[in-house]
Order: structure tokens, then sequence, then C-alpha cells
């Protein structure tokens, strides 16, 4: 009787074990599923965000290139503006002076006016 208590006991035992070995295996391949689906989702998201950061870097580069740019034209349009008013001055000095008539005046602006605007 003590012989077949062992064996019982022996029995459940190893049924114990086998349980628990089925268990870690499970466990294992639970975790190396997690981490193949950790190491896609970091490829994934590190792939995002290095194209994020290139469409950043292509934008900034843009803004710098758009604000020169815009800095190139204010700069072309104010030496235009201060060119025509020193044209105008030096139009009306010469009306003043008598060199030129209102109607002669008039003409020159308008030539002044047109050739700044071309």
């Amino acid at each position: 009787s003590s012989s077949s208590s062992s064996n019982g006991l022996h029995g459940s035992l190893v049924g114990v074990l086998e349980a628990d070995a089925l268990d870690k295996r499970q466990w294992v391949r639970e975790v190396q599923r997690l981490a193949v689906q950790l190491q896609q989702s970091s490829t994934h998201w590190l792939t995002k965000t290095r194209q994020l950061e290139s469409r950043l870097d292509a934008a900034v580069r843009a803004a710098r290139a758009y604000s020169l740019h815009c800095r190139a034209q204010a700069q072309q349009a104010d030496y235009h503006r201060q060119c025509l008013v020193e044209e105008l001055y030096a139009l009306v000095f010469r009306h003043r002076a008598g060199v030129f008539s209102k109607f002669d005046l008039l003409d020159a602006l308008c030539a002044c006016l047109l050739q700044q605007c071309s």
C-alpha cells in the first residue's frame, strides 16, 4: 500500500512537473511572440520617425530659402523704390529750375514710373 501511495505521489509529482514544464514553454513562446512584436513595432516607429524628421528638415530648408527669397525681394523693392524717389526728386528739381515745363515733367514722371514698373 505504501508502494501504491508512493507511485500515486510520484505520478502526481510527474504530472505537476510536466504541467509546470508546459506552462514554462507557453510563457517562453509568449515572450518570444511579444519580443518579435516589439521589434516590429520599434522598427515601424523608427521608420516613421525618420520619415517625419526628413520631411521636417525639408520644410525647414524650404522655409529658410523662401525667407531668403522674400528678404532679397524686399531689398530689391527697397532699392527700386529708392531709385524712383531719387529720380522723381531730380525731375521735380529740374522742373523748378525751369528745365522742364509741367507737361515735360508729367511725361518724364510717367516714363520713370513705367521704367520702374517693368
